[in-house]
């Protein structure tokens, strides 16, 4: 039996080590990219068989297995690292966003009533609503009177409530003109802020995933158009190991808001271990905003967790 255990824990570390390496290689294959997302993953696979190979006092494979353990933590625990600027977070106006995919197909619109009332966001962002999302969304006009609602059959479906005064608020076609986007402009004090909402295809087939880079690149582009402050929100069906994701931080110069605050997993919603879904949902600001807190939110029958984030936005007071 301690020869089995043996041969299995070696075959483990070499399963996810060889799945660890292929992410990196992400940008010539979808397949290649999909392995990008588990880097939680990885790091805990890793770290439990390099546990019980050191107590099988496997010296060798141990030494193959910390490689890993080292390798995907890398990626990991900057996540964990406090980035935030205390003095700049305690200047400025506060917003906080409840952001959820509520799944097209769902029909617990009281638990994202209840949930929005509960949590108090002044702006909720939300995707694969459908017509029957919007007729039994209407108890959230009372206090979201602001609002942008496209419903679509298909799951692409976004709609965008807001307590504060929105402008400009429209549909926009990035990239691709069945998965659309909402922007809206809202005053803070004196500041005018950007915000985007999107939800790309899930890249899990080559037409999707190809589909969702036309989009990204189509939303860095746009995004570069507009002023700061900015925020883009929404299911972004990419995990922030991706390839795609690195190039959107990279090319719009913002970061992602859960940068200091932990992985935070949102999908899937039904696995009752966090730590084995990944993070998809994301927020990210341009780098004057300020985190006060972000975290995932409560089961409340979608396929994703919401997420929940308090901004700081510096302003400007007028006259």
């Amino acid at each position: 039996m301690k020869t089995i255990l043996q041969k299995l824990l070696q075959l483990g570390i070499v399963i996810i080590g060889g799945c660890s390496l292929l992410g990196y290689f992400g940008r010539f294959h979808r397949l290649l990219e999909l392995a990008n997302h588990f880097r939680l993953q990885y790091l805990l696979g890793a770290t439990l068989v390099l546990i019980l190979l050191l107590a099988l006092k496997q010296w060798r494979w141990s030494a193959v297995a910390a490689v890993f353990v080292v390798l995907n933590a890398v990626h990991v625990v900057p996540w964990f690292l406090p980035t935030g600027n205390v003095q700049a977070a305690m200047a400025g106006q506060r917003l906080k966003i409840l952001q959820s995919n509520v799944k097209y197909n769902s029909t617990q619109y009281a638990n994202l009533i209840a949930y929005v009332k509960e949590e108090a966001p002044d702006i909720v962002t939300l995707q694969e609503v459908d017509q029957n999302w919007f007729e039994n969304l209407n108890a959230l006009q009372a206090s979201y009177p602001y609002f942008k609602f496209e419903a679509e059959a298909t799951g692409s479906g976004l709609a965008l409530y807001s307590k504060i005064k929105l402008e400009n608020i429209q549909r926009i076609d990035l990239g691709l003109s069945w998965r659309p986007s909402i922007q809206a402009d809202l005053k803070l004090d004196n500041t005018l802020v950007h915000l985007l909402t999107i939800h790309p295809p899930t890249p899990t087939e080559a037409p999707n995933y190809r589909d969702r880079n036309i989009q990204f690149a189509a939303v860095a582009q746009h995004l570069n158009s507009l002023s700061a402050p900015k925020i883009l929100i929404g299911d972004m069906n990419d995990t922030v190991w991706s390839t795609y994701h690195a190039q959107m931080l990279e090319q719009t110069q913002m970061r992602n808001a859960r940068k200091g605050y932990g992985v935070l997993p949102s999908w899937p919603a039904w696995l009752f271990f966090r730590p084995l879904m990944i993070p998809i949902d994301q927020c990210l600001i341009s780098s004057e905003i300020e985190v006060i807190s972000i975290q995932t939110g409560k089961n409340i029958g979608s396929d994703h967790l919401p997420l929940v984030v308090e901004l700081v936005v510096p302003t400007q007071k007028g006259n």
